[in-house]
């Protein structure tokens, strides 16, 4: 009979935690969604040999438990819980070990600074026990209802460690925010424990002022490895966290394609998403269809800025789906909210090709403006929202072969 091992939650229709021990340590894993009121028969039941704890149970389950160790008390919230060989249930917290990983890989030192924490949650208790242990000068908790709440800026927007404990930004609600990062005016790095989308809108704000940011996903890889120790008794490398965050990190990811009208990107992304087995989505065909129009006309109907508009609209649709292959319009790139959008799931490809080598017909823009003209404005916004850039001068075939070389894990 092999071994029950899972994760308890409330919902979790989106989770990538079976994926994540399955590449880990090779073992089934299963999801349990309870209401609060089965909590109590399921800890009691004991039908399990461990399991994972997740929102909102990371505390409900401490009165369950037979043991704690240090860190579970000290943080105050359980996410692994093991049963032993007599039947006791021991409660652990890997959490914490997840939260400085998901730090120290992205170089964010709470060290002698201020911190700022938003959310009071049992994530928020986790944050707050690193940062302390990783030598942070001082730690103020933001929250609705607490000491220090979201209008109170005076007591917070000081702050050099922003870290967002809470929901806000999750799937569905994708590219929210719950606090303007312009407030932080003295801001060296941000954290958000989100992993769904990859990149959080204020994780993407960040990088664009220059500030170390991540996301959860490297936290929620971490914390899986230490419980995965927990459950089998047998130490897992550290390289395997940077290893599987990669492979989980593509795997719920678009690959976008960028670049300057002409340069093969529906042509390439075709070739791309028929190598992959994934779904291909030209944005501007999706204009046409919800628009009725081709781009180019409606461009020349309505305007640029209109077009755009529009543009946006679709490019959120998409954008926050997964592994889907994506071409878009040469102009995405001069619309912020239209790249936050492309790249909250993506890898950004620019597809950069010579500009003699550039088609122009049925490109409104590069006739009017001229294909000079339009590099000026856009080469340096291909080149800042990238992840990858390739070099387009060959066949959409060499294309495909340089991104699945480079994007492939």
């Amino acid at each position: 009979m092999r071994a029950r091992f899972g994760l308890i939650g409330r919902r979790l229709p989106h989770s990538y935690s079976p994926r994540i021990h399955q590449l880990l340590a090779g073992y089934p894993y299963d999801l349990w969604e309870l209401e609060p009121e089965d909590v109590p028969a399921f800890m009691h039941g004991k039908d399990f040999d461990a399991c994972n704890v997740t929102i909102p149970y990371k505390e409900t389950v401490i009165p369950f438990l037979d043991d704690l160790d240090a860190t579970a008390i000290e943080i105050g919230s359980v996410n692994t819980v093991v049963k032993g060989p007599d039947g006791r249930l021991t409660g652990y917290n890997t959490d914490g070990f997840g939260f400085r990983y998901m730090l120290e890989s992205a170089g964010i030192d709470p060290a002698g600074k201020k911190v700022a924490i938003l959310g009071s949650g049992g994530t928020s208790k986790t944050a707050k026990y690193v940062c302390s242990k990783m030598g942070a000068r001082e730690t103020v908790v933001v929250s609705r209802a607490g000491a220090v709440s979201y209008g109170d800026t005076d007591r917070y927007a000081d702050a050099e460690i922003l870290i967002n404990c809470t929901p806000v930004g999750m799937y569905p609600n994708n590219l929210a925010v719950p606090v303007d990062i312009d407030r932080f005016s003295k801001l060296l790095g941000f954290a958000d424990v989100i992993y769904n989308p990859n990149r959080t809108l204020l994780t993407m704000e960040a990088e664009q002022r220059g500030i170390p940011a991540v996301t959860g996903l490297s936290m929620l890889v971490a914390q899986a490895k230490k419980a995965a120790e927990f459950f089998t008794g047998e130490a897992i490398p550290d390289p395997a966290i940077d290893r599987v965050t990669r492979q989980v990190f593509f795997e719920n990811s678009n690959i976008v394609l960028i670049g300057m009208p002409g340069s093969g990107k529906t042509t390439v992304g075709s070739a791309l998403a028929e190598r992959l087995g994934r779904q291909f989505v030209d944005t501007d065909e999706e204009l046409r269809e919800t628009l009725g129009t081709a781009a180019g006309d409606y461009i020349n109907l309505y305007g640029e800025a209109a077009f755009r508009e529009q543009e946006t609209k679709i490019m959120e649709r998409f954008g926050k789906e997964k592994q889907l292959v994506i071409a878009t319009g040469g102009g995405l790139v001069t619309v912020p909210k239209a790249l936050y959008a492309a790249r909250q799931n993506a890898v950004v490809v620019f597809l950069n090709r010579p500009l003699d080598q550039l088609a122009t017909e049925g490109r409104p823009l590069s006739a009017k403006k001229g294909v000079e003209a339009l590099w000026q404005e856009r080469g340096a916004l291909y080149k800042k929202g990238c992840d990858l850039e390739i070099d387009a001068g060959g066949t959409a075939a060499d294309c495909v072969d340089a991104i699945l070389k480079a994007v492939c894990v």
